[in-house]
Formats: structure tokens, sequence, C-alpha cells
């Protein structure tokens, strides 16, 4: 019997207490042929064990999971729109090609978790650790991930539209044809990312650093970088769109045939004066 269906099992507790839920590793969803839902819609099981189970295709949306044991489960194809995981463990999950849009991942585990495909639209990641996640293929638009470390991540063209990410760090990561247009990275750490060919229109990136970044081809039109460290980023060929970047530390920073640039690379604009010396090699 599928324990996590909430019949009768052999072990239960109150949500409250934490309710514990045996689900053997073996228990199948569905024998079919066709997949079949499993709904547990806006279910309370906070602290529920359901480590290594198969939640193929279940419907847990706006469910309570929050310090739930999810580890090595598979998720494939569910659908977790607004599902609190606050606190869980879902290390080795399978979450490929799942609906987590609004999803709360505040304090979760996702180490070694198969995101691949998933929709984490508007999700909070905050905080987390997703260094070296392969997150291709997803959907970031408008995510929180302020604090999140995401450092040699595999972000190569995934949706961060609108996304916050203060204070994330990205250094090392793959960035390539990514959508950040609109999103706020401020004091972001992106030292060594791969932004080549990325949409970084109307993004902030003030206090970021980019130092060594490679943005060829990259899309700055409206981008804000106030104070924002680009010494040795290669801009080759990146579309500027009227960016002036006289805010930004640009020592060693290629500017070798980019387009619409309108600035005076030793000069800042800025009230305070901005930083000095701010040149760059063409």
């Amino acid at each position: 019997m599928f324990c996590a269906l909430l019949v009768a099992c052999s072990s239960t507790a109150e949500p409250s207490t934490g309710v514990v839920l045996t689900v053997e590793p073996s228990t199948v969803v569905s024998t079919s042929a066709v997949p079949t839902t499993v709904d547990l819609n806006k279910k309370d099981l906070h602290g529920a064990d359901l480590h290594d189970s198969n939640l193929q295709h279940a419907d847990l949306s706006g469910a309570d999971l929050s310090d739930a044991d999810l580890s090595g489960s598979n998720m494939i194809f569910g659908v977790f729109s607004a599902t609190n995981f606050s606190g869980a463990n879902l290390s080795q999950a399978n979450l490929a090609d799942t609906i987590l849009s609004g999803a709360n991942f505040s304090g979760a585990n996702l180490r070694g978790a198969n995101l691949k495909g998933a929709n984490l639209s508007n999700a909070n990641l905050s905080g987390l650790d997703l260094s070296g996640a392969n997150l291709n293929g997803t959907n970031l638009q408008g995510a929180i991930m302020t604090d999140t470390n995401l450092t040699n991540a595999n972000l190569s063209g995934v949706s961060l539209k609108g996304a916050d990410l203060v204070g994330a760090n990205l250094s090392g990561a793959s960035l390539y044809l990514v959508d950040l247009s609109d999103a706020d990275l401020t004091g972001a750490a992106l030292q060594n990312a791969n932004l080549v060919r990325a949409n970084l229109s109307y993004a902030d990136f003030s206090y970021a650093n980019l130092v060594g970044a490679y943005l060829i081809g990259a899309d700055l039109t409206g981008a804000y970088f106030y104070e924002a460290k680009l010494e040795g980023a290669n801009l080759t060929d990146a579309n500027l769109g009227g960016n002036d970047l006289n805010c930004a530390f640009l020592q060693g920073a290629i500017l070798k045939d980019v387009m619409n640039w309108t600035g005076n690379p030793n000069q800042c604009v800025d009230s305070s004066g901005g930083p000095a010396d701010n040149y760059a090699d063409d």
C-alpha cells in the first residue's frame, strides 16, 4: 500500500509531531502503462520520512514538506507548485522535469539532486549550496537566489530573467546564452564566469565582481555596473547599448569591437566621483 496516500500505515504520527510515512523503495505509483497522478495537494507532511520513495507524477502542490526526508526519491514529472520544502532533505533526489514554481527551498539540502528541466520560476532557493549543479534546461525566471552558492554550476541557456541573485556566488559558472535580463546581481561574485552571448539587458551588476569574466558578444543594453569590478574581463563584440561603464573598474578589460559604447572610461559621472583610473584595453 502506498502510505503517502495518507491511508492506514504501519507507523504514523500527528503532523504536528512529525509524521513518519513508511514507503518501501520498491513501491510504485502505478503499474499501468499510463502514469497515474498521486494527489497530495496541500497535505501536511511536515517531517515525513519519504526517503527513496517513488513520487512520479505526484501532485503535492501547496503541500507542507518542511523538514521532510526525501533523499533519493524519484519525483520526476511531479507537480510541486508553491510546496514548502524548507529544511527538507532532497539530496540525490530526482526532480527532473518537475514543476516547482513558487516552491520554498529555504534551508533545504539539494546536494546531488537532479534538477534538469525543472520549472523553478519564482522559487525560493536563497542561501542554498548548488555548487557544481547541472541546471541546464531549468526555468529560474524570477527565482530568489540571494547568497546562493552556484560556483562552477552549469546554467547554460537558462532563463534567470528578473531573478534575485544579490550576493550570489557564480564564480566559474557556465552562463553561456543565459537570460539575465532585469535580474539583480548586486554584489554577486562572477569571477571567470562564462557569460558569452548572454542577455544582460537592464540587469543590475552594482558592486559585482566580474574579474576575468567572459562577456564576448553579450548584450549589456541598459545594464548597471556602478563600481563593478571588470578588470581583465573580455567584452569583445559585446553590445553596450549606450552603456557608458563610467563607474566600473575596467583595468585590463578587453573592449575590442564593442558596439554602442558612449562612455569615457576615465570619468565616472556619479556625484561621488566613482573609481579612479578605470581605463580599459582595446
